[in-house]
């Protein structure tokens, strides 16, 4: 046996694994491409789309829950346990893996009447001077509740100097500043949370 094929021999097994990887890679991607395009396509997303065109206002996954009428303190706890980290979790890979998919569905929800400039225009002038229906108390969401815990700690803000606006409150504009928040962002999920007009996640 010559020295090249003893050396093709050698690497064969490498070269085999490399190619395996490369297929387990390949095929992985093709599932996951699959299985994402069964979700976008699904009626139980297509159904729930048309209600957010629909909706007169901004719509979130917690008014379906207890924790809508449950205690601060709960919804912290909930936020900060096992089951919170995982939801949050689960939404950060589902922004990762669907975000432009979804800012898409945002702006065709905030309706023919959404004019992106305009709404952008209105989105910075909201940040940089304050909203006349703003104030410092938030909702029912558990993870916006976490939000201004860690921007009153992290920032060492004071609590007077937040200003919550709550998207639901504001119908239409509501909408339309939930889809500047994902164009200006790339971002799909609530809270936004920004400091002199940048957003800070």
């Amino acid at each position: 046996m010559n020295t090249h094929n003893y050396v093709m021999m050698l690497q064969l097994p490498q070269l085999l694994l490399i190619l395996a990887t490369i297929c387990t890679i390949a095929n992985a991607w093709s599932l996951q491409a699959t299985f994402l395009n069964a979700i976008k396509s699904s009626s139980l997303l297509t159904d729930l789309h048309q209600q957010h065109i629909a909706s007169p206002t901004v719509s979130h996954m917690m008014k379906s829950t207890p924790l809508v009428d449950a205690p601060d303190e709960a919804k912290l706890e909930f936020a900060t346990s096992f089951m919170g980290r995982l939801v949050a979790n689960i939404m950060a890979k589902e922004q990762e893996l669907l975000g432009d998919w979804k800012i898409d569905k945002i702006v065709e929800a905030a309706g023919n009447g959404f004019d992106e400039e305009k709404s952008h225009e209105n989105l910075m002038r909201i940040l940089l001077n304050g909203y006349d229906g703003g104030s410092n108390n938030v909702g029912n969401c558990p993870w916006c509740l976490l939000a201004k815990q860690l921007l009153l700690e992290e920032y060492q803000l004071e609590n007077d100097t937040l200003q919550i606006i709550e998207l639901e409150n504001l119908g239409q504009e509501g909408k339309h500043l939930r889809a500047s928040i994902s164009l200006a962002t790339g971002r799909t999920s609530m809270p936004a949370c920004f400091i002199n007009g940048k957003s800070v996640g």
